[in-house]
């Protein structure tokens, strides 16, 4: 799964180089600190073993040849840093994955996952700094098997994204707030033939009302990303100036709207080397926002953008025992945007909102961060409620999506619900080297919907049992083809000591498909040990 040949060397050194010097940046900062008071560091390793055996390690079909079954051990050290000063805000989640094959040592490997970000206040009130790391793997293709580190699918794929951000933000007395701010953006992967590297340029600018503006407040802002692709003749530019307005009738109701011009290029079309394919033109917006209580939050609008039509809306609530979350977008997207945010379908993005509601207020974010990884950890979920939503695509795309999660959380019981439909649709009329690409027309178009559910039940003090099923239907207009993937787990978890803990699981992925080359069905069977110091 690394890579071999010497440009992907010189990629990776590249990529480590960034790494020792964000990490000098980041321990002199650090050491710089005005304030280090032990209270405000959390510092946690930790250390898994997972016993495997998969009946179906390469999940291919059930009367292919190639289908053979596999014994693994998996070596994941893990640190956890939390730093929180009045200047200097630090947070690291880092683990390896030491993948040991028995039958086929040719494939033994490790992966990095890494996901690390700091804020630096170099002139107080005045001069900042952010530095961003991620590590991941991702699945290039959702046509492929859907695996994760311990299947031999061929279909996995590292990929790393280095940002770096300084910025001005400034208080104008309680009239406004300033801010602008530049940021350089890389991101590349070892699958950069089909997935290309890119480096990216971004500005943005705001000024947004004060604290004297309370009944009429506003806004306005300026952003602009050139992206350069490797392999690509041309480069992207999204572009986008807007005002917005927000009318407070009272202080749970309030109108909104926006208003300003967009001015983009995605390219990979032979089109947008001739200036044709430029999509652009004015854009606006119209709606309300509503809190009929402290707890919930009704948001909605209507407008207009290049593509036609747009509509928008959210809505959370959140009660002693519940969080509730819903809502409907329609935006510019493409894979590169997409391993830059964070998703609401992100297993840690529904706890989060979960346990906040139950926390008492005050509470430190860190705490719950820290509650939020044990517990994905304790039970083995997955990192997205959805499971093989993304892919990777050099495309551009219209993305129309729903999603609605609701979590309960009770003295002995957690549950969690969620639904989603996805609808992305190429921007680009004329694809220009997707078309070499095996899949790459293929992958424009895909719908998706599906559910997902998870319980959890305490059934003693130190003993904890969960389910967890997810459903995700797929279907590829240009291939007139349709998949259904299902999977299946029952985790029993038992607490050794306060550092330590057992887990034993079940899981099974059974995917049925219209190709039936692309079927298959596998059963795993897992023994875990995870320790934290």
């Amino acid at each position: 799964m690394l890579p071999t040949n010497p440009t992907k060397k010189s990629r990776n050194y590249k990529a480590l180089s960034f790494l020792a010097a964000y990490s000098t940046v980041a321990a002199f900062l650090l050491f710089i600190s005005t304030k280090s008071n032990a209270d405000d560091w959390v510092l946690t390793p930790s250390m898994q073993v997972d016993l495997i055996y998969s009946d179906n390690i390469r999940l291919t079909p059930k009367n292919d040849p190639a289908k053979i079954s596999d014994f693994v051990t998996r070596l994941v050290p893990g640190i956890y840093s939390k730093y929180t000063s009045r200047r200097f805000d630090s947070e690291i989640d880092y683990r390896l994955s030491n993948i040991i094959f028995t039958k086929d040592t040719v494939q033994n490997r490790s992966l990095h996952n890494l996901n690390a970000r700091n804020t630096a206040e170099i002139v107080e009130d005045l001069f900042y700094f952010d530095g961003n790391v991620r590590m991941q793997q991702q699945n290039q293709s959702i046509l492929q098997p859907q695996g994760d580190n311990i299947n031999r699918t061929g279909n996995l794929r590292n990929i790393r994204q280095y940002s770096v951000s300084p910025y001005i933000r400034k208080r104008l007395g309680n009239q406004a707030t300033t801010e602008l701010r530049y940021a350089r953006i890389m991101s590349d992967s070892d699958a950069s033939s089909t997935f290309f590297n890119s480096q990216a340029n971004s500005y943005t600018g705001s000024l947004i009302s004060g604290p004297d503006y309370r009944v009429l407040q506003w806004g306005l802002n300026y952003s602009r990303q050139d992206i350069d692709f490797d392999l690509r003749p041309d480069s992207v530019r999204i572009e986008t100036g807007i005002a917005n307005v927000r009318y407070n009738f009272t202080r749970r109701f309030a109108i909104t709207g926006t208003g300003g011009y967009e001015n983009n290029t995605f390219g990979g079309g032979l089109g947008s080397l001739f200036g044709v394919n430029r999509p652009k033109g004015a854009r606006w917006s119209a709606g309300f926002v509503w809190m009929p209580t402290n707890r919930t939050n009704i948001e909605a609008s209507v407008g207009q953008r290049f593509f036609g039509d747009t509509y928008a809306f959210n809505l959370s609530h959140r009660m002693r025992f519940m969080a509730m979350n819903a809502s409907y977008q329609e935006d510019i997207n493409s894979a590169w945007n997409i391993l830059n945010v964070d998703s609401a379908g992100v297993t840690s993005t529904v706890l989060t909102d979960l346990f906040t509601a139950q926390a008492p207020p005050g509470t430190d974010p860190a705490l719950i961060a820290q509650l939020v990884q044990s517990f994905i950890l304790e039970l083995g979920l997955p990192p997205n409620l959805a499971f093989a939503q993304g892919y990777l695509t050099n495309r551009f795309f219209l993305e129309k999506s729903f999603e609605s999660s609701v979590a309960f959380n009770f003295s002995k019981n957690t549950l969690l619900f969620r639904v989603f439909h996805t609808n992305r649709t190429p921007l680009d009329a004329r694809p220009f080297l997707d078309n070499i690409i095996a899949t790459g027309n293929q992958l424009a178009h895909v719908k998706q919907q599906g559910v997902s559910a998870l319980w959890s039940w305490v059934v003693g003090p130190r003993t904890r049992v969960s389910a967890n099923f997810l459903y995700n239907h797929l279907y590829f207009p240009p291939l007139f083809r349709k998949d259904q993937i299902k999977l299946y787990s029952l985790i029993v978890s038992r607490d050794i000591s306060e550092n330590l803990f057992a887990l034993v699981s079940y899981r099974r992925n059974d995917r049925r498909s219209d190709d039936p080359t692309q079927e298959y069905v596998e059963n795993r069977f897992t023994a875990s040990l995870n320790m934290r110091f």
